[in-house]
This record gives structure tokens, C-alpha cells and sequence, in this order.
């Protein structure tokens, strides 16, 4: 079986998204690669999938929730930490070909969840290669996202981005329309 029991680590609540920190009870819990998903279910809910946002090298999984309805909007904020959850995963292989020489990755407001996690994979190639950039893919990460005062992601996003040697492009529509 792939489920595995956790516990809420940390909780940030931002608008519109929550950013929740699960730490499994296990230590030989699996590893989560950079663009898969996992079902997470809080005591009483039902499971529901979420893009890992990352994987720390301690073991614990960041989640990125965005406020739709239902437990996202009601029951994700209200996790606190020491909550017991229960993961079920990995799953997906939504994953980057980090052999292309030159890539270009769109992403769109809590849709960089999986980018995280490819930018996390890219940091960790380039520590293990003695931070040598020679070999590494070019690549351009586009972010759509309404506002740098809203966005939850932010500041993981450019530091993901900086320790990757990826060129992150941010636009903001301010809530109007990009043309």
C-alpha cells in the first residue's frame, strides 16, 4: 500500500491558499520526485489529491491548497499542527527531461506547486555537481500570478529558482487580463 500515516507539521494560511507542512510518522516513508501527487486525508475528510510542492530532505512534504470549496476552503486552514493525516502516495510522473538543452515551463498562480518540486530536483543536481553550470539545461520558468503581495509561493518560488540556476520570469495581471 502507498498510504502512510502523518502528522501536520505547520500551517501557513495565506488568501486564497493554505501551505501545509506533513511530517510522516516513518522514517522509511517514500520519496516524492519532483512533479508527483499525493492524496492527503485530515481525520473525518475525505482524501483529496494535491501536487507536492516539495519534499525536504527530512522527509517532510509541502502541500500547496488552493481555497476552491469545500474542505480546501473550510477544513485545510483549520489544520493545526500535531493534526494526524494519513498520505497516500506518490503518484504521477508529471516530470521534466532535465537532458533538453533549452526548456521554457509556464506556470500559473498555485499551478507552480509542481515547478517547486522540479526547481528543488534542479538545486539538488547542481549541489551534487559542485554547483558547475556547464552541463545544466537552460531553462526559463514564465509565473502568471495577480499580485506579488498575494502570492503564497513567492518567495519559495525565487529561492527554488536562484539554488536551481533557473531564469524565473514573474508577470503580474494585477487582476486584469494578459494580452
Amino acid at each position: 500500500s502507498k498510504t502512510f500515516a502523518a502528522s501536520v507539521d505547520a500551517v501557513e494560511k495565506h488568501p486564497g491558499a493554505t501551505i501545509v507542512v506533513v511530517k510522516p510518522a516513518a522514517a522509511d516513508a517514500p520519496r516524492f520526485k519532483g512533479g508527483q501527487f499525493a492524496f492527503l486525508r485530515a481525520k473525518g475528510a475525505e482524501k483529496h489529491p494535491f501536487s507536492v510542492t516539495q519534499q525536504l530532505p527530512d522527509g517532510r512534504i509541502i502541500f500547496s491548497i488552493k481555497s476552491f470549496s469545500g474542505w480546501t476552503k473550510s477544513g485545510a486552514p483549520n489544520l493545526k499542527a500535531g493534526d494526524p493525516v494519513e498520505v497516500e502516495g506518490p503518484w504521477g510522473a508529471f516530470c521534466p527531461d532535465f537532458n533538453a538543452r533549452e526548456q521554457v515551463w509556464v506556470a500559473a498562480g498555485i499551478g507552480i506547486a509542481p515547478f517547486c518540486a522540479w526547481m528543488a530536483t534542479a538545486a539538488e543536481r547542481r549541489r551534487a555537481q559542485g554547483g558547475q553550470a556547464s552541463d545544466e539545461p537552460r531553462i526559463q520558468l514564465n509565473w502568471c500570478i495577480k499580485s506579488r503581495d498575494a502570492e503564497p509561493l513567492l518567495e519559495r518560488a525565487v529561492s527554488l529558482a536562484k539554488a536551481a540556476g533557473i531564469e524565473l520570469r514573474i508577470f503580474e495581471s494585477k487582476g486584469e487580463r494578459l494580452d
